[in-house]
């Protein structure tokens, strides 16, 4: 087992990897952007870059509310990768993401409209099924619900026979 520095050490990286994405975003952007404001050249490169980032639920917040404006094409893409990531391979995370959606309705809205996003590769989707299927906390049931009704929408059953 490593020792108690090393723990530490590991928290420290861990919290200075989110600082460090925080400080970017709100240095670079440090007006909060509506929804109808025209995303500018650098920010369209700076919220494509960020997209590498979205590890976790807090960072996918913190980009939404700064990068919403810009939401299109590859930013879009690259985000719905991340969030897919997240549903699929961080699926304990999920009660972060509910309190957020509870918070704020646009975040909600904007999350929500994710479950139906077409380039949701099938087997991840499946993949996704399967967890709020089986997996779903009490406080994601609205959630879970959601995601298996869009599974009977798109015919993606999580327990139909592998591709």
């Amino acid at each position: 087992m490593g020792s108690p520095s090393a723990g530490r050490l590991y928290l420290l990286l861990s919290d200075m990897k989110y600082l460090i994405f925080a400080l970017v975003i709100f240095v670079a952007f440090p007006c909060h952007a509506e929804p109808t404001e025209k995303c500018s050249e650098r920010e369209a490169f700076a919220a494509e870059t960020v997209t590498d980032y979205l590890d976790s639920w807090k960072n996918v917040y913190l980009f939404f509310n700064q990068f919403n404006h810009c939401y299109d094409a590859a930013i879009a893409e690259g985000a719905q990768d991340a969030i897919q990531h997240l549903w699929v391979e961080k699926w304990a995370s999920l009660p972060e993401m509910i309190a957020l959606t509870n918070k704020d309705s646009a975040f909600k809205k904007f999350i929500w409209q994710s479950i139906r996003d077409e380039t949701f590769p099938k087997n991840t989707f499946v993949r996704f099924v399967k967890h709020a299927t089986r997996e779903c906390t009490d406080v994601a049931k609205e959630f879970c619900n959601a995601v298996i009704q869009e599974s009977k929408r798109s015919n993606a059953q999580p327990f139909n026979k592998p591709e």
